[in-house]
């Protein structure tokens, strides 16, 4: 299994990172290496992407602020944030586009 970022993953980590692909690159890269993709499964969804865009990539990268830092100070804005984030995973299921990468399992090929 391996996870990949999507081409929509630039606007949530910028610079970090320079392989983005949609699913059809990944399949003809897989197919162009003599493997199959049994399944591939998109991780994230609209909501997530803004939760990340708004609390993580403004903040860090635009601001060039350490994020982690401040949130981690608080137990307050720890559990805000967890539980914002289990929120956006479900409502990601109902709209599921914007996906920050795929979970991709492969296999020999056929």
């Amino acid at each position: 299994m391996l996870t990949v970022p999507s081409k929509y993953s630039f606007f949530l980590y910028a610079f970090h990172g320079h392989r983005r692909y949609s699913l059809p690159e990944i399949r003809r890269l897989a197919s162009k290496n003599g493997l199959g993709i049994e399944e591939a499964i998109k991780l994230g969804g609209l909501t997530s992407f803004l939760l990340h865009f708004l609390l993580w990539t403004i903040p860090a990268v635009l601001l060039k602020y350490k994020v982690w830092e401040f949130y981690k100070r608080s137990k307050f804005l720890m559990g805000l944030i967890t539980r914002l984030e289990q929120f956006s995973l479900s409502v990601d299921k109902i709209l599921p586009v914007l996906e920050g990468g795929y979970a991709v399992v492969l296999n020999g090929g056929s």
